[in-house]
């Protein structure tokens, strides 16, 4: 008896189960994805960003963009569990008018072979 080839043969989950586990994975990344904490401060403040008055604001609350003075631009990475298959890219601008803040937004989920990407465009006014 040659316990190498009894080895081999032995498999913890079967494929039906691999593909399951490996969809509900996904899914919960994907819901992970495209959540509202863009930037650290969101971050540090436990993924909640509704208060936030920033750039970023483009992605929770949008009416936070109404105090920002000035163009501003912001550009994110995140690479989640050190997979390049789970890369994130943001990009986001604010552009004050007379009547507002203009917001435009731009997100990049994804690799070569399945992507999504997500743009936005936000209005602030006081």
């Amino acid at each position: 008896m040659n316990t190498l080839s009894e080895f081999n043969k032995f498999n913890i989950l079967g494929p039906q189960m691999r593909s399951f586990l490996f969809s509900i994975l996904f899914i919960f990344y994907h819901l992970h994805g495209f959540s509202q904490n863009k930037d650290a401060q969101t971050n540090a403040l436990g993924g909640c960003g509704l208060t936030q008055t920033s750039v970023w604001s483009n992605f929770s609350n949008q009416a936070g963009l109404a105090n920002i003075n000035e163009f501003t631009f912001g550009i994110g990475s995140e690479k989640q569990f050190l997979l390049n298959e789970l890369n994130q890219h943001t990009v986001a601008c604010a552009i004050p008018l007379n009547g507002g803040v203009v917001g435009i937004n731009l997100n990049y989920f994804g690799f070569e072979l399945y992507n999504e990407t997500k743009a936005g465009l936000a209005f602030g006014k006081n």
